[in-house]
């Protein structure tokens, strides 16, 4: 993926988060004004409720596309375990806006072949740090000569 693209992903992945913000500060905004028995709203008011609820929308369909798009990436994500994959789309469906720019900085932004700690979330090289710490502990182990005596 061109880094141009990773980048374009990574802000419709965080969107949605920005977006409540700026949407909580406009209701608050307008509550704040609507309360005021001297201020006039005028047809500002609606022109900016209409713009809201557009925004809104599309937000709403980006969010689902986004979580559709995150769960088919991480199935077909060769570099993740399969009970990583089963993870990662359990946290798409219940904890898409937090666990979906994770994911992106784990396993898009920093790629396959850039190592990242080992262990974290399934980033890309998880795996392979598993079955390389897996080697070195079964080649020290040393069975013992004799069963202990429990008696």
């Amino acid at each position: 993926m061109k880094q141009s693209t990773k980048i374009l992903l990574g802000i419709a992945t965080i969107w949605p988060l920005i977006y409540m913000f700026l949407f909580m500060a406009f209701v608050f905004g307008m509550i704040f004004l609507s309360g005021n028995p001297d201020s006039v709203m005028g047809p500002a008011f609606g022109g900016g409720i209409f713009l809201v609820f557009v925004v809104h929308f599309l937000t709403i369909i980006l969010g689902l596309g986004m979580t559709v798009y995150y769960i088919i990436h991480a199935i077909k994500n060769e570099s993740l375990e399969s009970n990583m994959k089963a993870m990662w789309a359990v946290l798409f469906f219940f904890a898409g806006m937090i666990a979906q720019p994770i994911y992106w900085y784990l396993n898009i932004w920093k790629g396959p072949d850039e190592p990242g700690p080992p262990g974290l979330l399934g980033s890309a090289n998880t795996s392979t740090w598993d079955f390389q710490t897996q080697r070195v502990r079964q080649a020290e182990y040393q069975p013992p000569n004799e069963p202990p005596d429990w008696r």
